[in-house]
């Protein structure tokens, strides 16, 4: 008992000290880079064929400083007429606070909204003398896709939230009342990505499935479904293996994460670890590395398994 109080104690303490560097990061972080860097990523979730496909679909509204800004986004969102909720944080006299996702209905209700916990909009109750749409309150309300902020993130698609848990208790109930989970989506800054095993989490921490920056889109094979043409996609989720011989045809297709042959099926002799494909997908020449080759020849747009 004294060693997993230990072990909790060592956890929130690196996680205040994380939460503490990436703030004196930020803060030096000018309002142009910031608004360069959330055009960046709106792009990239606009481009996201999982975004494209869903019908419903959850956007934080930003704080005023130390994350993506997302206002445009809401916007195109609801442009594309797509169903968008955004988080409001209820409280009562007799409960914990909790997060639940509220409905907005129009460009002009998102521009309307008041700023509320932490200068964040967010909705009131009601909408033109209605009660909104609620996810928590309406078992048949579903979401698809829920893009969610973080203090940092890592490339095992770990999260380090603000310490106070809304969103990995939101996700944990909305699954346990039986609706699907949702493709959660990490927006984070380019200094807030940092390298694999530096966000310290524990079993009750929500990993992304989708981690999008201003410069990258990192996600599993299976999560990211490859749709025709689409640009510098990192699949960090599963390895992946060229089977074939490298070419000056085909090598500027992807970059080598290591240039020496892994396995020899077959009769193959060129079987090479890939972490990346740029510019265009080329679906012939990928196989997922877990189990054996899936298909000679997946088309393009078609799902790698895991």
């Amino acid at each position: 008992m004294a060693s997993a109080t230990t072990a909790a104690q060592i956890l929130k303490t690196q996680k205040r000290n994380l939460r503490k560097t990436i703030a004196a990061t930020l803060s030096q972080l000018s309002p142009s880079a910031l608004e360069d860097q959330s055009r960046a990523i709106a792009t990239r979730v606009l481009a996201l064929p999982p975004f494209k496909r869903c019908s419903s679909i959850s956007c934080y509204l930003s704080m005023p400083s130390g994350e993506a800004r997302t206002a445009a986004l809401a916007e195109s969102i609801l442009q594309l007429d797509k169903t968008l909720f955004v988080p409001k944080i209820q409280t009562t006299s007799d409960t914990a606070p909790a997060m639940d996702f509220l409905r907005v209905y129009s460009s002009e209700d998102l521009r309307s909204l008041p700023s509320g916990t932490w200068g964040i909009r967010e909705p009131d109750d009601l909408w033109e003398g209605r009660k909104r749409s609620s996810v928590r309150e309406s078992p048949e309300a579903q979401v698809d896709v829920i893009l969610v902020p973080g203090v940092a993130f890592d490339r095992t698609f770990s999260r380090l939230g603000h310490g106070m848990g809304y969103y990995d208790r939101f996700i944990s109930s909305y699954v346990a009342s039986g609706r699907p989970k949702p493709l959660l989506v990490g927006l984070g800054l380019r200094e807030q990505l940092l390298n694999a095993g530096e966000v310290p989490i524990d079993d009750r921490d929500w990993k992304m499935d989708v981690l999008i920056t201003p410069d990258e889109t990192l996600g599993s094979v299976s999560v990211l479904l490859l749709d025709g043409c689409i640009s510098t996609y990192s699949l960090t989720c599963l390895p992946l293996i060229y089977a074939g011989t490298l070419s000056s045809a085909n090598l500027g297709y992807f970059k080598l994460k290591q240039s020496e042959p892994l396995v020899a099926r077959g009769s193959s002799p060129h079987i090479y670890k890939v972490d990346r494909f740029c510019d265009h997908w080329r679906g012939e020449i990928f196989y997922a590395a877990a189990g054996p080759v899936l298909s000679q020849n997946p088309a393009p747009g078609s799902q790698l398994a895991r």
